[in-house]
């Protein structure tokens, strides 16, 4: 064709086709418009739908909108932890905002062949990620930066414990590279459905979990801008971690109490699943705790006021844990009282305390040999109450009223009343050890103790399918947080027992009682390893956790060798709840503590002459209410700005995992340097790992300090000492010489397993004597009654 006629064509048809291709962009645009009204009015009406369901059928608690609402027009990337299939169907429906879920590719295309499925995926925001492909991380931050908020869950998978897995990076690395903060929303109990989850190990489904689900406060992730790739990763990792870890910690309900949390464990695990177990094999099912505790309770409520701090004065059996929650079910305040104590230790806790009344029971009284501290405490006035005479009131009619109290029917106890009791008030009382002065009084709220259950848990992998033994007495922060509490809160069974110190006796029912976890510490476990006859009690454990005192390496290695189980070495304090930091499988860094639990904060104070050492000070949401001192009883004095001073000297770990360095009390100067007691007990363990030590700090004045070992072992030299601080390529400064090396048959011990130091600060002036000769083995009258706690510290049948 003619190139001019060709033109002339062009020019003619030009305005149809362009008026052509308009009127089809147009009906295209209008066709999209229109789709995406449709979409947007269909998936609306969706959620409407699904709001109303789920509020009809599971009723979840939504909490913190208000943290939503602060970061409305920023950008943020939305972590949660990931439990149930149903997780985004939840959070879809009750969240405000329209987030972009990010979705695995392979989890993407099975679902979208599921009939009527596709069709819902293809309307919500879903983002298929392949995650070993980085383009996909980029793709999400590409979203995010663009204002739609992205739902990622950080864990990948699916928990089949009920606790927090393995965090991954990929939220992080949106975040970072969105220059978004990070939403934490904490799920709790949605995989307790019938349906949504798989392999969730030991739990009950039932229809009507108690589901909550809470926004926390919006963080900014900490990043690093020098440094290589792969720390820069690490450091934003390490904090994607750390709000993970702190998110079931900050989303405990601060109003709850521990018998409402009684109350919600029974009706998840169910009234017939048993929860304790005694030395005679006889088994108390939630049931019949729950009644038992009810009823026991009604009857202490006659005899005592609301929120009065009432003595308790029982060892870990069944009875003394039920008669605990017993005072709890009536909002009384339990004043856990130290039995192996003196009689003037004990009057004085009860005075510090403001105590009117004591609970006890004639059975472990008689079988303890507690005839004399009974008298003492009814001759400084207060009333002892004998479990015995009480069960004698308690009738047919009290049980009825007990049972239908269980189920809500008739009086409301104090302790389920909201009105009357709050998860800040106090829930118990513990006293310290008293090891190196007067015991102080301890409050613990109601919080304090939740929210370590829920820092413990977090991280720790023992579940409902365990059984935890515990032999710790009910008087000692680890053997009632730990042994008693904590287990009968999370579903998990538990072997009470009443004396630490039946070496013989506790292998074997370790072993009878298919035990799998313990708590104890470094002085029970190396007894119980040589009162064993057989290496086969305690096969059968697979986590042992020791704290209170350090954990020596003999006993470590002597559990691995003989029983095949791991020991792992945690660090706590009464003022704690107990726990401030542990190692667990996963994470387990040896020659330390752990590192603090989710939720914790840590000041370092330096100290003079001792570089890379600190003075530890701790905050969080398990530090105590504060302490009460013997000089004004009943008086809560706090922690000032929530900072506790642990007393403890600490290194950090290069991951920062924390070293005990030993107690701030327990230092000496020496040749103008720092020397740690702890140090050279320590070299005294392995210079003589069979024999017990001790070392003390002798003061005179106008003298120089002096460190004295006392020692089981009369064959102990300084020689001995200094071999074994050149094996471990440590100082001599400040070994004692053989003339401040003195024997004892036995080391004196609190109930707890820690050494007595007050005793043996108190002998010292008896060694001066000339009489008195070292490496001779003296008893003096003050070591034998506090050499060892008295064979009564609980009658296996009380």
């Amino acid at each position: 064709m003619h190139p001019r006629l060709s033109a002339i064509i062009t020019r003619v048809t030009t305005p149809f086709t362009n008026a052509k291709r308009a009127v089809g962009s147009g009906i295209k645009s209008g066709l999209q418009k229109a789709s995406a009204l449709f979409d947007e009015a269909f998936m609306g009406t969706v959620k409407i739908i699904s709001k109303v369901l789920l509020k009809v059928l599971i009723s979840p608690k939504l909490r913190g909108l208000e943290h939503l609402k602060d970061i409305k027009n920023e950008r943020m990337v939305i972590v949660a932890n990931h439990s149930s299939l149903l997780d985004g169907i939840l959070l879809g429906a009750l969240l405000p905002v329209r987030p972009a879920f990010a979705i695995d590719t392979g989890q993407y295309a099975k679902f979208s062949r599921i009939p009527g499925v596709r069709f819902l995926m293809d309307r919500i925001p879903l983002l298929p990620i392949d995650p070993t492909k980085p383009q996909a991380l980029k793709t999400l931050a590409r979203f995010a930066q663009s204002g739609r908020p992205v739902m990622i869950f950080p864990e990948g998978r699916l928990t089949p414990t009920g606790t927090m897995m393995q965090i991954f990076d990929g939220a992080a690395a949106v975040a970072e590279a969105a220059d978004a903060k990070v939403l934490p929303i904490y799920i709790k109990n949605l995989n307790h459905l019938p349906v949504g989850t798989y392999g969730l190990r030991h739990h009950p489904r039932t229809f009507f979990p108690d589901i909550s689900v809470t926004i926390l406060p919006a963080r900014k992730l900490e990043t690093i801008d020098t440094g290589t790739a792969k720390e820069r990763r690490q450091v934003r990792l390490k904090s994607l971690e750390r709000i993970m870890h702190q998110m079931p910690v900050e989303a405990v309900d601060p109003r709850r109490t521990l018998f409402q949390d009684l109350h919600k464990t029974v009706h998840h695990f169910g009234r017939k699943r048993i929860t304790l177990e005694d030395a005679q094999y006889n088994k108390f099912s939630y049931g019949k705790v729950l009644v038992a505790a009810h009823a026991l309770g009604a009857a202490l409520a006659k005899r005592t006021a609301e929120k009065e701090n009432v003595g308790l004065m029982m060892p870990s059996t069944p009875a003394g844990a039920i008669s605990f929650w017993a005072l709890q079910a009536e909002a009384r305040v339990p004043a856990m009282l130290n039995f192996s104590a003196d009689a003037a230790t004990l009057v004085s806790c009860a005075k510090t305390a403001s105590l009117k009344t004591v609970v006890t029971a004639r059975a472990f009284i008689t079988l303890g040999k507690l005839e004399d501290k009974i008298k003492a405490l009814e001759e400084a006035g207060l009333k002892i109450v004998y479990l015995e005479d009480i069960k004698k009131e308690i009738g047919p009619l009290a049980k009825i009223k007990a049972v239908s109290a269980t189920r809500g029917i008739g009086r409301k106890p104090a302790g389920l009343d909201s009105k009357k009791a709050d998860g800040s008030h106090p829930a118990v009382i513990l006293f310290t050890s008293g090891s190196e002065g007067v015991p102080k009084g301890v409050v613990l709220s109601h919080k304090n103790i939740r929210s370590n259950i829920e820092q413990v848990d977090v991280l720790s992998p023992i579940g409902p399918g365990d059984k935890v033994f515990n032999a710790l007495p009910a008087f000692h922060a680890f053997g009632l947080g730990g042994g008693i509490i904590m287990p009968m809160l999370l579903g998990i069974p538990s072997c009470q027992f009443p004396s630490p110190l039946e070496s013989k006796a506790i292998p074997k029912v370790i072993y009878m009682s298919d035990a799998t976890v313990m708590f104890a510490t470094d002085t029970f476990l190396r007894l119980y390893a040589k009162g064993t006859d057989s290496d086969a009690d305690m096969a059968r454990l697979r986590l042992v956790f020791a704290g209170a005192e350090a954990l020596t390496a003999e006993t470590a290695q002597t559990y691995i060798d003989r029983f095949g189980v791991k020991i792992y070495e945690g660090y706590g304090m009464t003022e704690a709840s107990p726990v401030v930091a542990i190692n667990v499988p996963g994470a387990n860094t040896p020659g330390t503590v752990g590192k603090l639990l989710p939720g914790m904060e840590q000041r370092l104070l330096p100290v003079d002459d001792m570089p890379d050492a600190y003075r530890l000070q701790i905050r969080g949401p398990n530090v105590m209410v504060g302490y009460l001192y013997a000089e004004q009883p009943g008086v809560i004095v706090p922690p000032a700005d929530g900072w506790h001073d642990t007393g403890d000297i600490v290194r950090l770990a290069p991951n920062g995992a924390l070293q005990l360095a030993g107690r701030a009390k327990r230092f000496a100067k020496i040749g103008g340097e720092m020397v740690s007691l702890d140090a050279i007990e320590t070299l005294a363990r392995q210079a003589s790992p069979q024999a017990e030590q001790a070392v003390v700090l002798k003061q005179e004045s106008g003298k120089a300090d002096e460190i004295v070992l006392f020692t089981t072992d009369a064959d102990l030299r300084r020689e001995h000492l200094a071999a074994a601080a050149k094996e471990a390529a440590r100082s001599t400064l400040g070994l004692p010489g053989n003339d401040n090396i003195r024997v004892l048959p036995d080391i004196p011990k609190l109930a707890t397993g820690k050494t007595d130091y007050v005793t043996l600060k108190g002998m010292l002036a008896d060694f001066n004597d000339a009489a008195a000769r070292p490496q001779e083995a003296v008893a003096t009258p003050a070591a034998a009654p506090a050499s060892k706690a008295p064979k009564g510290n609980g009658p296996k049948a009380a």
